[in-house]
């Protein structure tokens, strides 16, 4: 028997590696069906995609504050730098101003838990966050109660 002779082209060799790899693009592109392991004809590539821009974590639902919402930050934010431009610069001893600005301090804190707390809603507590959350409540709180103590006893409503 003689042996069968076999045409060794390694171009054409390598252009029809390339076609199979390709793929037939006659072929649909199938979706995945309930129930089936099948991901489709483009399945690895999106999985890959998914990988690099990280679209398959949970993410957090954030919502837009409203524009009231950021006027009062805004608002807020500026006071907060006249008072202390005031109270460091132009007034270094008003006794009156160092409680005012401790009040604003305390408004702001506050203003940034309710900002976090409108915007953030996770599907699940988590430890951190609460915490962040308690120490702005807590902070604000005391600083408003302080300045406020500082003011009534300035104007001679309290005495010590």
């Amino acid at each position: 028997m003689a042996k069968k002779e076999l045409d060794y082209n390694p171009i054409a060799d390598r252009e029809e590696a390339r076609r199979k790899g390709r793929g037939n693009p006659n072929r649909n592109n199938h979706t995945k069906r309930k129930n089936s392991n099948y991901g489709g004809y483009d399945a690895p590539v999106k999985k890959k995609v998914a990988a690099v821009t990280g679209e398959g974590r949970a993410k957090s639902k954030r919502r837009e504050l409203p524009t009231w919402g950021k006027v009062l930050l805004m608002v807020d934010f500026v006071a907060v730098l006249v008072l202390l431009v005031l109270r460091l610069a132009v007034l270094p001893d008003s006794v009156v101003l160092n409680h005012l600005t401790t009040v604003v301090l305390g408004i702001s804190c506050l203003a940034v838990f309710a900002t976090r707390r409108y915007q953030y809603q996770f599907t699940e507590k988590k430890g951190g966050y609460t915490f962040l959350q308690v120490l702005l409540a807590a902070i604000g709180a005391l600083y408003i109660v302080m300045g406020a103590a500082g003011i009534l006893m300035d104007l001679g409503v309290i005495t010590a």
